[in-house]
């Protein structure tokens, strides 16, 4: 039998921002209000993602490097104003 294959790249964006500790040790939590206020200031940014961290996003040939660099840049920026 061969051994698995690595998993392919994806074009998959999720973001769950945790909570310490978490709430139940086998499933995932989030901190909704500080992803409301992620998700404010992406908008803010002009970049427009789901409106619940519990979605994923895509990307696709329509985005250019430099949307996914500008997109980069705002996330750093909210990320830290939060």
């Amino acid at each position: 039998m061969a051994p698995p294959a690595p998993p392919a790249p994806s074009n998959v964006l999720r973001l769950t921002p945790p909570i310490h500790p978490p709430t139940h040790p086998t499933r995932p939590c989030a901190d909704t209000a500080k992803f409301g206020r992620f998700h404010r200031g992406m908008l803010e940014h002009g970049v427009y993602l789901a409106p619940s961290q519990f979605e994923a996003g895509f990307t696709s040939l329509a985005h250019t490097e430099a949307d996914i660099d500008a997109t980069i840049e705002a996330a750093r920026a909210v990320l830290k104003s939060l």
